[in-house]
């Protein structure tokens, strides 16, 4: 109307477009390096944002400023500097159905990444919250792991067990060779039983060493047979407990015969089998409990086991560092507690379980700026219609409910499509795991009920707003 060309519009709305596609980018480098600190701590990295030290940063950012500035400048510049003056100030510029469909197909695409995301993050913390409640088969609470520092205490380990057990917070004192959940398969060996063909009925078992204590101090649970006991004088040296899958593996009714482990390092060990315990989660759970073997020789142990009284943590804490100085002032006390060593295995999955939430919530906020968007430009076409069927007696609520029902057929074609490609993440993501929970078809329901609400709320704000105007300044629109 006032002259400008169609070159002079095409070329303003690809600067407009370059100039807030800018601002964006140094506003997106301000939020990063603000969240960056929570981002690491999130990961357990420790990513730098060097920004004037390293060239390849910003050369990235100019090619990111210049693509998305001129791709995103592309729509208005030649769609709309199109439009014939007389219909846009009429009002009569709507949208083809073509384009109207691609605004809905974006929206659509946006919630089903959205879906996606829920669905994956509820069934990672399913599977991690499984993890933490599944019982190991021992008490791992208020249990220290020590490792021995020196052989002097492999030496005088049981003057140490006295020492400590005179404490009235330490309820009791163990040794091992390893550290169970993680170490405890302290080599893994040929099993044969004495007698037989070596090389025809050999198998593969773990095994470790534990005092006569440790099976009672840790709650495991002997099902057959017994315990090792400091009573029988050869429990040290030809004595085996086997765990429930070994026996299965051994062909049952094993309690009094004689096996020989093989051992790379020296000469093979033999032992009678005298009980049996109930299989425990002696490493992570994304392998299947396998056979188990212990005996009870002191020159394999490494590490010392001492369950606190609960309660009595910190003051047991500092009997033993006061202890340890005494008897071994050169090296600092080590210590662990086996509940978060047993943690460490899932340190991955909980991390990735953080991710999630997190990129869970920023879909959702990101879909959400889209439906928002949408919803805004539809009303704002609708105005007139609006208007129309509230002087035809519409009530209010049956206008919210046209509109709603479209915005819910939106959001149903989202969540079917999320189906299928959530299933596939999750299962491949679970297949992971030897011991894991069933995909719950609740779990698909739930992410697709958070994305219908979160949907409604946002439409609600708009589909109000138009009911409540006054038709009369809808209907001079036209």
């Amino acid at each position: 109307m006032l002259g400008s060309k169609r070159t002079q519009l095409i070329n303003q709305f690809i600067m407009e477009s370059l100039l807030i596609t800018l601002l964006s980018i140094i506003l997106a480098v301000i939020i990063t390096a603000s969240l960056l600190p929570e981002f690491n701590s999130l990961l357990g990295k420790d990513i730098q944002l060097n920004l004037f030290s390293d060239i390849q940063l910003p050369g990235f950012l100019v090619i990111i400023w210049i693509l998305t500035g001129f791709v995103s400048g592309l729509y208005p510049a030649f769609f709309l500097s199109k439009f014939q003056p007389v219909k846009v100030l009429k009002g009569k510029f709507s949208n083809t159905t073509a384009f109207a469909s691609f605004r809905k197909a974006l929206v659509i695409f946006q919630f089903s990444i959205s879906t996606i995301l829920i669905i994956v993050t509820i069934v990672v913390n399913s599977q991690l919250n499984y993890i933490q409640q599944k019982d190991p088969g021992y008490n791992k609470e208020q249990v220290v792991v020590i490792p021995f520092a020196s052989n002097w205490v492999r030496n005088h380990l049981s003057s140490i067990k006295s020492r400590l057990l005179s404490n009235k917070d330490i309820a009791g004192v163990s040794a091992g060779s390893g550290k169970i959940g993680m170490t405890i398969t302290f080599t893994v060996s040929g099993i044969y039983e004495e007698g037989s063909d070596e090389s025809e009925f050999s198998y593969s078992i773990s095994n470790g060493g534990v005092d006569h204590d440790f099976i009672k101090m840790m709650d495991i649970d002997i099902i057959r047979g017994r315990d090792f006991n400091e009573n029988f004088a050869t429990d040290t040296a030809e004595a085996f407990l086997i765990n429930k899958a070994a026996e299965k593996m051994l062909g049952g009714n094993v309690i009094g015969r004689t096996f020989i482990v093989r051992n790379p390092l020296g000469e093979p060990r033999k032992g009678k089998i005298v009980g049996v315990f109930k299989d425990i989660i002696h490493a992570s759970l994304h392998q299947k409990i396998e056979p188990l073997l212990f005996h009870s020789d002191s020159r394999s142990f490494n590490y010392i086991y001492i369950k606190l009284n609960p309660g009595q943590i910190p003051a047991a804490l500092s009997f033993l560092e006061e202890r340890w100085r005494e008897w071994l002032p050169e090296h600092p006390l080590e210590y662990q507690f086996l509940d978060e060593n047993f943690g460490l295995l899932y340190a991955e999955e909980q991390k990735l379980g953080n991710i999630l939430n997190s990129f869970s919530l920023f879909a959702i906020f990101v879909a959400c700026l889209g439906l928002w968007g949408l919803t805004s430009f539809s009303f704002e076409q609708k105005r007139k219609e609006v208007s129309i069927r509230k002087v035809l007696g519409a009530t209010s609520y049956s206008i919210i409910a046209t509109v709603l029902k479209d915005y819910f057929i939106f959001i149903t074609i989202a969540f079917l499509i999320s189906i299928p490609f959530a299933w596939y993440i999750t299962d491949t993501w679970l297949s992971d795991f030897a011991y894991k929970i069933s995909l719950n078809p609740l779990y698909y329901a739930t992410g697709g009920l958070i994305v219908l609400v979160v949907s409604i709320v946002t439409v609600l704000y708009h589909v109000t707003l138009s009911v409540k105007a006054n038709p009369v300044s809808g209907l001079r629109m036209e």
